[in-house]
Protein backbone atom coordinates (compact mmCIF):
# COMPACT_ATOMS: atom_id res chain seq x y z
CA UNK A 1 0.00 0.00 0.00
CA UNK A 2 1.37 3.21 -0.92
CA UNK A 3 0.51 6.91 -0.12
CA UNK A 4 -0.09 9.56 -2.07
CA UNK A 5 -1.66 13.16 -2.89
CA UNK A 6 -2.87 12.24 -6.42
CA UNK A 7 -6.73 12.51 -5.98
CA UNK A 8 -8.09 9.87 -8.39
CA UNK A 9 -11.84 10.22 -7.12
CA UNK A 10 -14.50 12.39 -7.38
CA UNK A 11 -16.25 14.54 -4.43
CA UNK A 12 -19.46 12.35 -5.10
CA UNK A 13 -17.32 9.35 -4.91
CA UNK A 14 -15.69 10.78 -1.78
CA UNK A 15 -18.95 11.27 -0.16
CA UNK A 16 -20.29 8.55 -0.67
CA UNK A 17 -17.01 6.51 0.75
CA UNK A 18 -17.56 7.89 4.02
CA UNK A 19 -21.14 7.85 4.19
CA UNK A 20 -20.69 4.04 3.05
CA UNK A 21 -18.79 3.42 5.96
CA UNK A 22 -20.04 5.40 8.46
CA UNK A 23 -23.18 3.72 7.74
CA UNK A 24 -22.38 0.49 7.82
CA UNK A 25 -20.73 1.01 11.31
CA UNK A 26 -22.89 3.68 13.32
CA UNK A 27 -26.20 4.17 10.89
CA UNK A 28 -28.32 2.50 13.50
CA UNK A 29 -27.60 5.60 15.63
CA UNK A 30 -29.02 8.17 13.91
CA UNK A 31 -32.36 9.24 12.32
CA UNK A 32 -33.25 7.06 9.31
CA UNK A 33 -31.40 8.60 6.04
CA UNK A 34 -28.88 11.01 7.74
CA UNK A 35 -25.61 11.07 6.50
CA UNK A 36 -22.55 12.17 8.32
CA UNK A 37 -21.21 14.40 5.25
CA UNK A 38 -22.64 15.85 2.30
CA UNK A 39 -21.01 16.86 -1.61
CA UNK A 40 -20.73 20.17 -0.43
CA UNK A 41 -18.25 19.82 2.47
CA UNK A 42 -16.27 17.25 0.64
CA UNK A 43 -15.99 20.19 -2.29
CA UNK A 44 -14.75 22.84 0.38
CA UNK A 45 -12.34 20.08 1.74
CA UNK A 46 -10.88 19.35 -1.14
CA UNK A 47 -10.64 23.24 -2.32
CA UNK A 48 -8.99 23.47 1.54
CA UNK A 49 -6.46 20.80 1.04
CA UNK A 50 -7.76 18.96 3.96
CA UNK A 51 -7.66 15.41 2.56
CA UNK A 52 -5.37 12.97 2.29
CA UNK A 53 -5.43 9.64 0.56
CA UNK A 54 -3.63 6.64 0.08
CA UNK A 55 -2.86 6.12 -3.35
CA UNK A 56 -5.23 3.16 -4.54
CA UNK A 57 -7.85 5.52 -2.92
CA UNK A 58 -8.44 3.22 -0.23
CA UNK A 59 -8.58 5.22 2.83
CA UNK A 60 -8.42 8.84 3.13
CA UNK A 61 -8.63 11.63 6.15
CA UNK A 62 -9.46 14.73 6.71
CA UNK A 63 -6.56 16.49 8.60
CA UNK A 64 -7.26 20.20 9.50
CA UNK A 65 -5.36 23.45 11.93
CA UNK A 66 -7.03 23.68 15.07
CA UNK A 67 -5.20 26.46 17.63
CA UNK A 68 -1.72 26.73 18.93
CA UNK A 69 -0.07 24.12 17.00
CA UNK A 70 -2.49 21.60 17.18
CA UNK A 71 -4.54 19.74 14.71
CA UNK A 72 -8.33 17.51 14.41
CA UNK A 73 -7.83 14.55 12.04
CA UNK A 74 -11.87 13.09 11.55
CA UNK A 75 -13.60 11.33 8.55
CA UNK A 76 -11.02 8.47 8.64
CA UNK A 77 -12.01 5.98 6.58
CA UNK A 78 -11.30 2.72 4.96
CA UNK A 79 -13.52 1.50 1.91
CA UNK A 80 -15.58 -1.25 3.53
CA UNK A 81 -14.05 -3.54 0.58
CA UNK A 82 -10.34 -2.92 2.08
CA UNK A 83 -11.25 -3.15 5.76
CA UNK A 84 -9.08 -5.45 8.10
CA UNK A 85 -6.13 -5.37 5.55
CA UNK A 86 -3.78 -2.81 7.75
CA UNK A 87 -5.12 0.45 5.59
CA UNK A 88 -6.33 2.15 8.83
CA UNK A 89 -2.70 2.16 10.31
CA UNK A 90 -1.06 3.49 7.12
CA UNK A 91 -4.01 6.04 6.72
CA UNK A 92 -3.12 7.04 10.52
CA UNK A 93 0.12 7.21 9.93
CA UNK A 94 -0.59 9.33 6.50
CA UNK A 95 -2.48 11.85 9.23
CA UNK A 96 0.30 12.18 11.61
CA UNK A 97 3.13 12.59 8.41
CA UNK A 98 0.32 15.25 7.63
CA UNK A 99 -0.21 17.01 10.87
CA UNK A 100 4.02 17.27 10.55
CA UNK A 101 4.00 18.92 7.58
CA UNK A 102 1.91 21.72 8.91
CA UNK A 103 4.25 21.85 12.05
CA UNK A 104 2.00 20.79 14.72
CA UNK A 105 3.02 18.79 17.75
CA UNK A 106 -0.32 17.63 18.74
CA UNK A 107 -3.73 15.78 16.80
CA UNK A 108 -7.13 15.28 18.27
CA UNK A 109 -9.42 13.24 16.94
CA UNK A 110 -13.29 12.33 18.19
CA UNK A 111 -14.51 8.66 18.88
CA UNK A 112 -18.09 8.08 18.73
CA UNK A 113 -19.72 5.91 21.79
CA UNK A 114 -22.88 4.87 22.75
CA UNK A 115 -23.85 5.22 26.31
CA UNK A 116 -25.12 2.23 27.32
CA UNK A 117 -22.15 0.74 26.06
CA UNK A 118 -23.51 -1.67 23.69
CA UNK A 119 -25.05 -0.44 20.91
CA UNK A 120 -22.15 0.68 18.95
CA UNK A 121 -20.07 -2.23 19.87
CA UNK A 122 -17.73 -0.79 16.29
CA UNK A 123 -16.85 2.48 18.30
CA UNK A 124 -15.70 0.50 21.42
CA UNK A 125 -13.16 -1.16 19.08
CA UNK A 126 -11.96 1.88 17.43
CA UNK A 127 -11.83 3.59 20.69
CA UNK A 128 -9.64 0.44 21.92
CA UNK A 129 -7.30 0.55 18.94
CA UNK A 130 -6.61 4.08 19.14
CA UNK A 131 -5.84 3.96 22.47
CA UNK A 132 -3.43 0.93 21.95
CA UNK A 133 -1.94 3.21 19.32
CA UNK A 134 -0.77 5.70 21.63
CA UNK A 135 -3.65 7.97 21.88
CA UNK A 136 -5.05 9.34 25.15
CA UNK A 137 -8.05 10.44 26.31
CA UNK A 138 -8.60 13.69 27.24
CA UNK A 139 -12.31 14.73 27.16
CA UNK A 140 -15.43 13.71 26.78
CA UNK A 141 -18.47 15.75 25.21
CA UNK A 142 -21.89 15.54 23.92
CA UNK A 143 -22.31 15.43 20.40
CA UNK A 144 -25.45 18.06 20.55
CA UNK A 145 -22.75 20.58 21.13
CA UNK A 146 -19.93 19.12 19.44
CA UNK A 147 -21.42 18.50 15.88
CA UNK A 148 -21.71 20.93 13.06
CA UNK A 149 -24.90 21.78 11.61
CA UNK A 150 -27.19 20.87 14.51
CA UNK A 151 -26.01 16.55 13.63
CA UNK A 152 -25.94 15.45 17.12
CA UNK A 153 -29.70 16.08 17.35
CA UNK A 154 -29.99 13.52 14.50
CA UNK A 155 -29.22 10.79 17.19
CA UNK A 156 -31.62 8.54 18.30
CA UNK A 157 -29.23 6.35 20.91
CA UNK A 158 -27.45 8.35 23.71
CA UNK A 159 -23.91 9.01 22.56
CA UNK A 160 -21.13 10.93 23.84
CA UNK A 161 -18.10 11.77 22.08
CA UNK A 162 -14.61 10.70 23.44
CA UNK A 163 -11.94 13.30 22.46
CA UNK A 164 -8.58 11.56 21.98
CA UNK A 165 -4.91 13.48 21.62
CA UNK A 166 -2.06 12.10 20.40
CA UNK A 167 1.40 13.56 19.72
CA UNK A 168 3.26 13.61 16.29
CA UNK A 169 6.33 12.72 17.90
CA UNK A 170 5.57 9.31 19.07
CA UNK A 171 2.16 8.12 17.06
Amino acid sequence: MEHGEAITMSYVEITAMINGAYYSSEGHLWEEGFFRINEDQIITYLKDNELVFLADNSALARVYPKDNGNCMAGLITVCQTKQGQGRGDVIVKEVVKRAKSLGMEKICLEVLIAKDGHSHPHGIRLLNWYLKKGWHHIDTKNPVDVFPNNAGEKLVIECDLYILEGNTSNL
